[in-house]
């Protein structure tokens, strides 16, 4: 199987952390064993994720695993696509009550993550309580269609005949972003994750209340908090924040890379604002670039490159033009922000106690948002020494009447890839 264009500029990445770990925490200790028959049926239901990596001097390409998907009784990190968990692109571990799912990010996005572990919680919850139902939760009754299989970025290209116009566009001008490192002059440090509960109906009735919504209000505060540290600096914070293209495409099923990033400078002329309207003008550039026509527009300029990209003569060529592609977009962001949306599936949640997203971003600083159970767990992730910024960050939130908590401090626990072919 070819890797699609969606999917093709994470999978020739050659940064090292390329994992995702989602750590649930349930009510009870968890059963290995009802666990390991859960990831069994959830293998089945997602037989094209139970691939393996292999290549030519030319490419990389997927090749059907026929071995096992591994549950691993272990909360320390594992190293996806090698022997210890059969080669294969996810894994599940465990220890005492928690559920650590972990997948290979080159051929998952978040929305398809939660889909995958929706349904491992649904097999393994069924067992193990009872009391829990389908919800539109995928199945093995549900039978994988077209949709969810074909990368809807490739059909894009394929059946746009001017595609190839938008690759000679330029992007707008664009100024440099503050860097904690070069600008605010603080130490690369080791990445360290920094797990932040606060509780839902709060947050969301604050976010109402200024007409923002959750992934824009801390896309907001972490701005504010970096300003607040820095006040002095010429240079602008500026975040990526994360969205799911599908609804915008249509595409609601589709299991590959499917989004893309709406990029929010906090300049000196917004930071003279007052926070409502700053508010107002965060939701409304992030309504504009997500708009139906905009998205098509990127995810064509995005096909357009990539198929240059894919012409390339060998993998370590396609590898070397991809992580310039991406070194040339560093020096404009600060931080990352990712919101799936609120977990769907009811059933499942009341037996949900803690729901971190651990991720290594590729900006000094990223966060990860997760809202599940009652409480929005945010995973805040710096590779700094200087720790002004999360507890300003923290501040932010206290300062307009949030309760926070932070639940853990702890070294990255998602494991370096190092290699994706073994053979």
């Amino acid at each position: 199987m070819r890797i699609t264009i969606g999917d093709f500029t994470a999978v020739y990445s050659s940064g090292d952390y390329l994992g995702v770990r989602l750590c649930v925490r349930l009510d009870d200790t968890i059963d290995g064993q009802i666990l390991k028959v859960a990831t069994e049926k959830t293998a089945k239901r997602y037989p094209y994720f139970c691939v393996r990596f292999a290549q030519t001097d030319r490419e990389y390409y997927l090749e059907d695993n026929p071995l096992p998907v591994m549950t691993i009784n272990k909360a320390s990190s594992i190293r996806l696509l090698t022997e210890e968990v059969n080669y294969h692109v996810w894994a599940v571990c465990y220890k005492d009550d928690y559920i650590y799912f972990d997948v290979f990010h080159g051929l998952a996005d978040g929305n398809q993550m939660y889909r995958m572990l929706s349904t491992l919680l649904y097999y393994y919850m069924s067992e193990r309580y009872g009391d829990v139902e389908v919800q539109d939760i995928l199945t093995l009754e549900v039978p994988i269609s077209d949709e969810e299989t074909d990368d809807p970025i490739e059909k894009l290209f394929t059946d746009s005949a001017d595609c190839s116009s938008y690759s000679s566009k330029k992007p707008e001008e664009q100024h440099a972003a503050f860097k904690c490192v070069a600008d605010g002059g603080s130490e690369s440090g080791e990445h360290m994750f920094y797990d932040i509960a606060i509780p839902e109906a709060e947050f969301v009735r604050f976010a109402s209340e200024y007409g923002a919504t959750p992934g824009n209000m801390i896309t907001l505060l972490m701005a504010r908090a970096i300003a607040s540290v820095h006040p002095e600096c010429d240079k602008s914070p500026v975040g990526y924040y994360f969205i799911n293209c599908r609804p915008m495409l249509g595409v609601a099923k589709s299991s590959h890379n499917c989004i893309s990033m709406v990029r929010i400078e906090y300049s000196k002329d917004i930071q003279k604002l007052d926070f409502k309207e700053q508010c107002r003008l965060y939701r409304e550039l992030t309504r504009a670039e997500s708009s139906p026509e905009v998205v098509r527009k990127s995810m064509m300029g995005l096909a357009s490159k990539v198929n240059l990209l894919m012409k390339l003569p060998t993998v370590k060529d396609k590898e070397k033009a991809v992580d310039e592609l991406r070194a040339a977009g560093r020096p404009f962001s600060t931080y990352g922000v990712s919101y799936v949306g609120r977990w769907k599936y009811s059933s499942i949640e009341k037996h949900i106690r803690e729901f971190w997203t651990h991720v290594v971003g590729r900006s000094e600083i990223s966060i990860e948002i997760a809202a599940v159970a009652g409480n929005i767990y945010i995973s805040y992730q710096q590779g700094i020494k200087d720790e002004s910024y999360v507890y300003e960050f923290i501040n932010q939130l206290n300062n307009f009447g949030i309760p926070t908590m932070l639940v853990r401090k702890i070294p990255v626990d998602v494991e370096k890839i190092t290699e994706k072919v073994i053979f």
